[in-house]
Parts: C-alpha cells; sequence; structure tokens
C-alpha cells in the first residue's frame, strides 16, 4: 500500500486508484480513478468556453456574466480622479489582477500527451566512445580528499567523536597487525641468514656428566667449543655493539650485528682477509668476513664501508671486556674471536647470567695474589656471613683461601670497628676512665675514641663500592663538626649512642660547648645553663651546612661502581672460570645459578657444542647415550616457529581488514539514513 499526501489534485488523478477528498478534517468525498493519468491543467486557471455567460452592454461599458446564476449581486463602476473604481455589494468577490494567481483563459481546457509535451530537436546521436582505459568517477586520491574535505567542513560541536575514536583505534590496529606480520616475514628470512649449522645443544638434566662428556669430544676431535645457553636460539651470540668515536665533534657512530663468541685458539684456521689476526691486547677481537659484511651493511655513514674501516672500531660488554676490531678472517660463519677467558666469560655472562656472582680472577681484578687451581677467595657484604672452608660451584669443590669483608655503606662502621682490635666499647672505655663523669666520658669515646677510625673506613669502602656523599666527606673533610653533620643523615652512629644512652642533638650540644670553652661538659646543667640545648640543629639546619660540599662532590667525577652486588662473590682461577662454560653439577645456595630451570624434562638451559665435523660428532653423540639436537632439527624448528608467527600474523591482519570492512559499511548506511531526506530530494529531481 502506497499513500500520497498531496495539496496537488492533478498529481492524484496521474498516480493514484482511489482517491479521498478530506477538508477541514471532514473526509469530502471517496470516489474510484478511472481516467488515470497527468493532467497539466493549472488549478488556478479559469477557462471562459466552460462556462455559460451573458453579455450586456451599458453607455459603452461591456458586461460579461460567466458562470451559474448568484445570489443577488449590486455591481457600482465610478470613474473618478482619472481611475476607474469597482464596488461589488451582496456576495463574496474577488478582483483580479494581473499580479494574482487566478488567469482567464478563452475557450477550454485541452490536455496533451506527455510524449508530445516533449520538445522536437535536431540534435543527431552522438557517435560512439571508443578506447581502452576509460576514467572513473570515482578515484582513491578524490575519495581520500573528499573524506577530509567534508570532515573538517564540520563545526566541532558537529563532528563525531565516537567515529574519530573508532576510527583511529582500527586505523592502529590495522598496522599494528600489519607491522607483525612485516615482524614475522623479517623473523623468517633472519633464521635462514643467522643459522649457523655447526652447533649441537644437549638438554642439561640432573643426571649429565657434561665435563667427561665434552672431554672426551675433544679428544675424538669433533668438538671445538663448548658453553651453557639459556635458549639454543641465543647460542654464543650476544649483540655487540661496536662504536667509531673519531671525531672531535658529533655523535659517535654506532654499529650492531648478531655473532657467535669463539675462543681465540680456532683462528689460525681461517686465512685473514684484512688486518691480522695475532691478539696484543687481552681484549683484542677478530671478526670473520660474513659478521664484517653485516656491520658494513648496518653502517650509517659513507666513510665506514670496507673491510680497512672496520679496523679499530671499539667494543665494551659489561664494562668489564672492552677493546677493539684488529682483523677479519675469511669464514661463512659470524664469528667474534676473543681471548678463551673472555669468550667464556661472555658466554656465561650475556645470556641469563648463569654465573653472576662468579668472577674470574682477571676479569674483576680485586685480588692481588694469585689464586690456584682448585681455589677460591669470597667477599662478604651487605652483612651476609659465610663460615665454611670451602664452597661447590656447579658440581666442583673449590677451597677458600680468605673471607674478606666488603662494608657498603656507613650504617656498617659499628660491623667494622668489632672486627678491628684496639677500639674499646663505651663501657671498657669508662673503666679505664672512671674519673671522667659520664657526659664527659662519652664526648671523649665518641668524638675521640669510637670513631678514630671512620678515615680507615672510608678508605676501604673507597676501593669497594660506590661512595655515598656522606662517605666522600668523611674520607675527605673528616672533623667533628662533619661527623655530626653526616650523622643526621645517615644512620652513623646509632650504635654508639645506644651505648652511650644519649641522644645525637646531645652530643651536639657537647660539641657547641667544647667550641666555646675549650672541654667537654661534665653535666647537662651546664648545656642548659649555656643555652647550648636551644642551638641544636634540625635535620635541615645540618643538610645547609653540608650543602657547599655538594658542589665539590658533584665535581669529583667519581667513577666508583660496586663489583660486589650480591652477598657473597666468588673469584676463581682464570681456568677455573673457564671450566664453568660447560661445566653441570649442584652448587651451594650461595652461588646464585639457575642451570636446570623447573623440571628435568623441560630444561631451561643447554650445553651448545661447536662441531668441527658435524658427521662425526652426529656419530658420537648418538654413541654416548644422550639427548641432542642437531643443526638441522633445531634449523626446521626455528622455520616452523616462524612460518607460525607469519601465518598467525596473516590470520589476524585478514580479520581485522574483515571487521574494517564491516565497519565501513554500516558507517556508509549510517551516514545514508541521517541524510536519507537530502537523497530522497536529491532522487525527486533526478
Amino acid at each position: 500500500l502506497v499513500l500520497l499526501v498531496t495539496h496537488e489534485a492533478h498529481l492524484v488523478d496521474h498516480y493514484c486508484d482511489r482517491i479521498i477528498e478530506i477538508s477541514d478534517g471532514q473526509v469530502v468525498s471517496v470516489r474510484d480513478n478511472d481516467a488515470k493519468g497527468y493532467s497539466k491543467r493549472d488549478k488556478h486557471a479559469i477557462y471562459l468556453g466552460e462556462l455559460e455567460g451573458q453579455k450586456t452592454e451599458l453607455s459603452g461599458i461591456d458586461i460579461e456574466y460567466y458562470g451559474e446564476p448568484c445570489a443577488p449581486l449590486k455591481l457600482r463602476i465610478v470613474n473618478a480622479f482619472g481611475k476607474i473604481y469597482l464596488e461589488a455589494v451582496g456576495s463574496d468577490a474577488e478582483l483580479l489582477s494581473s499580479s494574482g494567481e487566478i488567469r482567464l483563459y478563452e475557450g477550454k481546457f485541452e490536455d496533451v500527451p506527455e510524449d508530445a509535451s516533449k520538445p522536437q530537436t535536431d540534435i543527431s546521436p552522438l557517435p560512439p566512445i571508443e578506447g581502452k582505459r576509460y576514467g572513473r568517477l570515482f578515484t582513491f586520491s578524490n575519495s581520500i580528499k573528499s573524506a577530509f574535505s567534508e570532515y573538517f567542513a564540520f563545526s566541532k560541536k558537529k563532528k563525531n567523536v565516537l567515529l574519530s575514536v573508532c576510527l583511529i583505534i582500527l586505523s592502529f590496529i590495522l598496522v599494528s597487525s600489519s607491522a607483525n606480520f612485516g615482524v614475522g616475514v623479517r623473523e623468517y628470512l633472519k633464521v635462514k641468514n643467522d643459522h649457523n649449522d655447526s652447533l649441537f645443544y644437549i638438554p642439561i638434566t640432573s643426571d649429565l656428566t657434561s665435563v667427561e662428556l665434552i672431554k672426551k669430544a675433544r679428544e675424538e676431535g669433533c668438538v671445538d667449543f663448548a658453553g651453557i645457553v639459556s635458549n639454543p636460539q641465543n647460542a654464543f651470540a650476544p649483540q655487540i655493539p661496536f662504536s667509531y668515536s673519531g671525531f672531535i665533534t658529533g655523535s659517535n657512530v654506532a654499529l650492531h650485528t648478531n655473532g657467535t663468541v669463539m675462543s681465540a685458539r680456532f683462528i689460525e684456521d681461517y686465512p685473514v682477509v684484512c688486518g691480522t689476526n695475532e691478539f696484543k691486547n687481552r681484549h683484542d677481537m677478530v671478526i670473520t668476513d660474513a659478521l664484517a659484511n653485516d656491520l658494513l651493511a648496518s653502517s650509517p655513514v659513507g666513510f665506514i664501508s670496507e673491510y680497512s674501516d672496520l679496523l679499530g672500531l671499539t667494543y665494551n660488554f659489561t664494562g668489564n671486556i672492552s677493546g677493539r676490531i684488529v682483523g677479519i678472517v675469511d669464514c661463512n660463519d659470524k664469528y667474534y674471536f676473543l681471548e678463551e677467558l673472555y669468550a667464556s666469560h661472555i658466554t656465561l655472562n650475556v645470556i641469563d647470567y648463569i654465573y653472576p656472582n662468579v668472577f674470574a680472577q682477571s676479569v674483576i681484578g680485586v685480588y692481588d695474589k694469585e689464586i690456584p687451581e682448585g681455589s677460591a677467595v669470597m667477599y662478604t657484604s651487605y652483612g651476609a656471613i659465610y663460615e665454611a672452608n670451602n664452597i661447590n660451584i656447579a658440581g666442583m669443590t673449590f677451597n677458600l683461601l680468605e673471607n674478606i669483608r666488603v662494608y657498603s655503606d656507613l650504617y656498617e662502621y659499628d660491623a667494622f670497628v668489632s672486627s678491628r682490635s684496639g677500639i674499646l666499647s663505651f663501657e671498657e672505655y669508662s673503666k679505664n676512665n672512671s674519673e671522667l663523669s659520664h657526659l664527659s666520658a662519652s664526648c671523649e669515646w665518641f668524638f675521640n675514641h669510637y670513631f678514630s677510625a671512620i678515615p680507615e673506613f672510608c678508605k676501604a669502602m673507597d676501593s669497594t663500592t660506590y661512595l655515598t656523599f656522606e662517605s666522600w666527606v668523611l674520607n675527605n673533610y673528616y672533623n667533628d663538626k662533619n661527623l655530626l653533620l653526616c650523622a643526621y643523615q645517615v644512620p652513623l652512629a646509632d650504635g654508639a649512642l645506644k651505648q652511650i644512652e644519649l641522644d645525637l642533638g646531645i652530643m651536639y650540644a657537647c660539641y657547641l660547648y667544647k667550641t666555646d670553652k675549650g672541654a667537654y661538659p661534665t653535666d647537662t646543667e651546664q648545656l642548659a645553663e649555656g643555652g647550648y640545648l636551644e642551638r641544636i640543629p634540625t635535620y635541615d639546619d645540618t643538610w645547609n651546612e653540608l650543602e657547599p660540599y655538594q658542589e665539590l662532590y658533584s665535581g669529583a667525577k667519581l667513577n666508583y661502581s660496586s663489583n660486589f652486588d650480591y652477598g657473597h662473590t666468588i673469584v676463581i682461577s682464570d681456568k677455573d672460570y673457564m671450566s664453568l662454560t660447560y661445566n653441570v653439577g649442584k652448587s651451594s645456595p650461595e652461588v646464585i645459578c639457575n642451570i636446570y630451570g623447573y623440571t628435568d624434562e623441560y630444561p631451561d638451559h643447554y650445553i651448545a657444542l661447536r662441531s668441527s665435523s658435524v658427521e662425526k660428532t652426529e656419530q658420537f653423540l648418538s654413541s654416548q647415550n644422550v639427548d641432542f639436537i642437531t643443526p638441522d632439527e633445531f634449523f626446521e624448528t626455528l622455520l616452523d616457529a616462524s612460518r607460525t608467527m607469519i601465518l598467525m600474523n596473516s590470520v589476524s591482519l585478514a580479520v581485522m581488514l574483515v571487521l574494517m570492512c564491516v565497519f565501513v559499511f554500516f558507517i556508509m548506511k549510517s551516514v545514508m539514513m541521517g541524510k536519507v531526506k537530502e537523497i530522497g530530494i536529491c532522487r525527486a529531481i533526478g
């Protein structure tokens, strides 16, 4: 059912089957429309030929009357003042003028067929358009421009904030999905590029005896180098940054790539391409040309473009190992060649810090005497205690030559003096000075006896740990006043104050008394009478007193950094440390390590073996009845992981594209519904 409501009667005749006329809310007539068709007749047009007419003449004036007889009508015609005036009395009358809606026409109305109303022209049809490529009404660039102009044409109040936020979020997700897809492809290519086809991996379990296994493998000549790694994918493969700092001004140039750390004892197997394969310094490095090509590819500057430009580039690893590239050798694999001790150090520490509190003597450099094989030196800090004579590290037992206490802060001064002879407790000191009053003895003991070892203590801290501001002040500007000022900032004097049963404010008042009188007071009444108790400074006052030293401390360019970040730090010989590269076994609780993981079935760590003969190594490991992963098996595992990543990212990207298309579709529908009136008008006018 279609209802057409209109004031235009001629439209009704054209469109409708049944016509209902309403006037003032009442149904006037109901009729069927038998003669459908569009009528061009104007409802304001009156055709005189359709009406009965009468004509009369009155003294030169022709009067014509058309239509049915009407009620009595009095018509007056007056000619005065040069104008004609008409007056109709007795019936409703309307004066017609040239500007009115009602028009009078001679004759009768004749309806013209629709086809006949169209203008006839002599324009011939246009010739057909021929071409291989036709333009489009809407292009992508036009759509973008139209969208931006449409959006920014609105006022701020009319902008659809929710729509904008949704589009921004969807765009972000789409970009992220696209980026993840690209990352997956990049990782796939990286796996194929970086894979080392000479590395075997053995899962570490509690029943594995790695020392004997690798010893046999070396005797068989099928294994060159071994090390514990947390993930086979990262075996011996740190990303060591190289830098060029040859400019006086400007930022340093940094180059990065991944390579496998190898002992320098294998360097003779490869011919020299550039530079030398001799190590003049302990931290010198030689790299392969495959790794050198990666470094050159990552160079952001034009003056590093050849092998010779890489010579002299410096590197720094964990602050303890830093050196320079001295040569490049010919090898298809990506190797960093370092002295075996430092290769072992990087192997153990770069991945997971497997033994973070175990150091080789040459690397940490804090013990002057030579440590023999099978022995160790322990440093205890942060209040840690160790009383045994030996310690187990990865199944190896080490005899402790010495246990050295390390002090890390001023609050450990009490522990420092308790380990030194010659500094008496207050009780012993007061017995030896019985002639002094309690307050005088407290002052003499506090200022002149108990804290007499402060300079020695600060020097001991100086070489072992980060030097705090207060420690630096006492080390360089020690006096009674600075002792009190620093004691206000750190718990330096807590132990001493407990022994004399006085607080720090009283001791400061005693210091002020001696400064004025030349001797310590005998009782607190003297402090009260002289007003010294009122002169005890606040915490902020003491800091203001120390503030002049702050500028000197900041300008001292201190580089004190702790070598002992753990309660127990163990130092062993270089040869023993290199054995830990592949050694597996139980360690004492004081040795921080994580080799076995949560279960033996799913180990966290592996032993990586660098094979000199892949076939020979595979045969040997099979004969030893141990689980192992071949280079090809591991390569396929990595490729499967990369393929899975690409597939997941592809599905994610496809889902996001579908969601965005659906979202845009409903946006278009919503926009169309919002402009339905405008669309209807546009359709009506063609």
